[in-house]
């Protein structure tokens, strides 16, 4: 931006300069270029450049704003799943554990009470085999 602003006001001064020294037609004479139409040329000039600047501006504004939602994106993502792999190997692996070990228990106690279920049927049979006897 700044080179064509620089040229701009170069192509505006080089014809007011001739002008000034009393050429009459400044120093873009030999293009048949007067003093007026070099100053004008030199504002397009500028102007231009100015447009091309803030044109890059935007893109490069839309760019960055691009980046940032997909960095965001990111992030968020990674938080989500510490969050998740924190909560599962610190916060919930005690009453993980007891849950495992409360179940085995109650297995444990199943079996042994079938186990005493089945020996007081034994015991219950022999017991009316004893009391039927005459």
């Amino acid at each position: 931006m700044s080179g064509g602003i620089a040229a701009g006001a170069g192509v505006g001064w080089s014809g007011w300069l001739g002008w000034f020294m009393g050429t009459g037609e400044g120093l873009f004479g030999v293009v048949g270029m007067e003093p007026t139409t070099a100053v004008g040329v030199g504002m397009l000039g500028a102007i231009v450049s100015m447009r091309w600047a803030v044109g890059r501006w935007e893109s490069a504004k839309k760019k960055w704003w691009a980046d940032w939602t997909r960095v965001g994106e990111g992030l968020d993502r990674d938080l989500r799943t510490t969050v998740h792999q924190v909560v599962s190997e610190n916060v919930v692996v005690v009453p993980d554990s007891a849950c495992k070990g409360l179940f085995e228990m109650t297995s444990t106690r199943k079996e042994e009470m079938a186990t005493v279920q089945e020996k007081m049927e034994k015991m219950s049979a022999e017991l009316q085999a004893i009391n039927e006897r005459p």
